[in-house]
């Protein structure tokens, strides 16, 4: 395996890896290597044939994580990119330097972080469980990763946690970016849930933003949004032709194709 810096060609690797923004890496190869990619970071969705657009033939059932329009990978998963390279001999260097960065964060400091917040749901002191914990002390050793839970493992959660975190010791703003409108309400609400012991208020720092639900918009701290524009031109209970039938607006998901 070959490992350079600095360089912009294909002549001495197979791959040349560099940063494109905080979200994604660019992948310059050959075009079947990027088919191999594409391959590679695509996977099933977790109960995809009871899905209503895989049923209708209009959904395949898969994510995929590599662009074939653009080389491009999500920037929190260089490692697994170096694993695919080496598992098949492939060389690869970088354009500048590895974009992958680590911080310190131990054990110790994101339990004692946990602590001091005083966490309660429902007027109840509750624990953070170890999935929870791990995911926490990864996604602020990585900076930034790509973070897979199951449904009801406490997401909401963890989305807290690394908020606070970055409020509170690194002064940092917030962008939650969730798929849903109903999603956009849930997580405030939860956030009130969990702050209800604490000093810190939502109603001050959070804003929703979103057509028919706006909720104090020049406020900057947290913003919960969603991903696609395009469905910011709808009421919570509109509803919206699609591909995969009439929806409520509140309904709709990022992949849904608005008629």
């Amino acid at each position: 395996m070959n490992i350079s810096h600095g360089k912009d060609s294909l002549v001495d690797s197979n791959l040349l890896i560099s940063k494109k923004d905080e979200v994604f890496l660019h992948v310059k190869c050959e075009k079947h290597i990027a088919q191999e990619l594409s391959e590679y970071f695509t996977f099933y969705v977790p109960g995809h044939q009871f899905v209503p657009a895989f049923r209708n033939k209009i959904w395949d059932g898969k994510i995929r994580l590599f662009s074939l329009q653009n080389n491009n990978l999500y920037y929190g998963l260089l490692s697994y990119l170096e694993e695919f390279c080496k598992s098949r001999d492939y060389t690869f260097e970088y354009g500048e330097t590895r974009p992958d960065i680590e911080d310190e964060f131990s054990v110790y400091h994101a339990t004692k972080f946990i602590d001091s917040l005083n966490l309660h749901s429902q007027n109840k002191p509750i624990s953070v469980r170890e999935h929870q914990i791990n995911a926490f002390i990864h996604a602020m050793q990585k900076r930034r990763a790509l973070l897979l839970s199951p449904t009801a493992s406490g997401k909401s959660l963890i989305i807290y946690l690394l908020i606070r975190q970055l409020l509170d010791y690194q002064k940092l703003k917030g962008l939650v970016i969730v798929p849903t409108t109903s999603l956009c309400s849930q997580l405030e609400s939860d956030f009130k849930d969990y702050s209800s012991q604490n000093n810190f208020n939502v109603e001050d720092n959070v804003s929703i933003i979103m057509a028919g639900l706006s909720k104090n918009p020049t406020k900057t701290t947290i913003k919960i949004t969603m991903e696609d524009d395009s469905i910011l031109e709808f009421l919570e209970h509109d509803i919206v032709k699609t591909k995969r039938g009439d929806i409520l607006a509140k309904n709709l998901l990022i992949e849904d194709e608005i008629i």
